[in-house]
């Protein structure tokens, strides 16, 4: 019930409403009401008196919780409180795809209070609205720490923040490197539609642990930013009607001259910044499946992933066009786009793995889910973090091509941001536009 809470919009109330709730419940479950002053609610779940008296008047108020008076006590009342029905009612029937329960040890551990008496960890020095934002992306996040399925939106309903408090915390926890980087959704009416950005947190920080691990490598012949510029132009080339050649750098890409013609239409517009950076995340997104999948199978002749493709057609296709899918002309041209993504993603994951093994032949890569970061300072990194699968430490370094092992806590704050293991901080006038939609 505790996880469900996480992702239950609760209309109207306070961060630090949800945040009480989801302590509560936590705590002590939804079956039996609890016999407990608020002095000791405040003891156990480490928020103040006020804000605990605050949270249950609205939940008792909106029919989320029940009151009564406690037996058998002198002096003013005393009350003892309980989830309603209608609340459990609503956890039961939650239907919101949480993306899996890997976090949740971590997130029990951000609203235990007792640590606190022990060893505050970062996150636990968090304020309650700092915590309840980072536990709702952990608990959407997938193993490697990567939340692609939450919106601005998504996290306003979720958390009960304003826009404006929302953008302020999730600034703080980019500066106290909670998260990594995000890179903000982006909108296109022929592909993708609305997408939706994506926050990379920090797991080594989230779990106070000492290090973490990944190679850094130098964009070679597969800079995204140029496959893009290449793939719109040639695209925007007439399709030749005498010899029927297809540009190289589609050629390259396993595109046909029939398929030239059938996908030129979706590249005719000029592709905004917003929506490159857009497309060249969801790129990456793939080359890091791709890498985590089939390291040791890259460079098999004919390798194909229909999984990965059922995932980009998915992806790419428009809500507006989803009413035409049985349409089977229609149906085959967004095939053909999302083997074309396909394509270039395994394209991509190549070069990472050809570049990776040069680096650092000492790494077990199949071992090893692959997160590429985005290159927030456009310095040409390419930099991969590596989560091992087994739960087993690693080499705890970082392989840079050209140079020695490090250590992430060796290097030097520039050196974070350049290589897009934290974001520098932006000021506040440029914010707004940065947080995914």
């Amino acid at each position: 019930m505790f996880m469900k809470l996480l992702a239950l919009e609760l209309k109207e109330a306070r961060p630090k409403t949800k945040y009480f709730l989801a302590a509560f419940v936590r705590e002590f479950g939804v079956n039996d009401p609890v016999q407990k002053l608020v002095k000791e609610l405040s003891v156990t779940l480490g928020i103040s008196t006020s804000e605990i008296t605050k949270a249950t008047n609205f939940l008792v108020e909106n029919d989320f919780f029940t009151r009564g008076e406690m037996p058998s006590v002198r002096g003013r009342p005393k009350w003892y409180y309980g989830c309603s029905t209608k609340l459990v009612e609503m956890l039961e029937q939650q239907q919101h795809p949480l993306c899996s329960q890997h976090h949740k040890s971590l997130i029990i551990e951000m609203f235990h209070s007792e640590l606190n008496q022990y060893k505050k960890s970062d996150c636990q020095s968090l304020q309650i609205s700092n915590k309840l934002l980072l536990a709702v992306m952990l608990a959407h996040a997938d193993e490697s720490g990567v939340v692609r399925t939450l919106g601005r939106s998504n996290l306003r309903k979720l958390t009960g923040m304003s826009d404006d408090l929302l953008k302020a915390q999730i600034g703080k926890l980019l500066d106290k490197g909670f998260i990594r980087s995000y890179v903000p959704g982006g909108t296109n009416s022929l592909l993708f539609g609305a997408g939706v950005g994506a926050y990379f947190l920090n797991l080594t920080k989230i779990r106070t642990e000492s290090a973490s691990q990944g190679t850094i490598l130098f964009y070679e012949d597969m800079h995204l930013d140029i496959v893009l510029i290449k793939l719109y132009r040639e695209m925007n080339q007439q399709p030749d009607k005498t010899d029927r050649e297809t540009p190289e750098w589609l050629a390259k890409a396993g595109m046909t001259h029939e398929d030239h013609e059938k996908l030129a239409h979706y590249f005719s517009q000029k592709p905004t910044h917003g929506f490159k950076l857009f497309f060249i995340l969801k790129i990456n997104e793939y080359a890091s499946y791709c890498l985590s999948k089939h390291w040791r199978n890259l460079f098999a002749d004919n390798l194909t992933d229909n999984e990965l493709i059922k995932k980009i057609r998915s992806d790419v296709l428009p809500s507006s066009r989803k009413t035409n899918e049985a349409d089977s002309n229609a149906a085959d041209v967004w095939n053909t786009l999302a083997k074309l993504l396909h394509n270039i993603a395994f394209m991509a994951a190549k070069n990472i793995a050809n570049n990776q093994f040069r680096t650092a032949k000492e790494i077990d890569y199949e071992e090893m889910n692959h997160v590429i970061l985005p290159d927030p300072e456009h310095f040409g990194f390419r930099t991969v973090e590596l989560h091992s699968k087994k739960k087993s430490k690693g080499p705890n370094h970082w392989f840079i091509s050209e140079g020695k092992p490090i250590e992430e806590a060796e290097m030097t704050l520039h050196d974070k941001y350049s290589y897009g293991l934290l974001t520098k901080p932006r000021r506040t006038s440029s914010a707004k536009s940065l947080i995914p939609e």
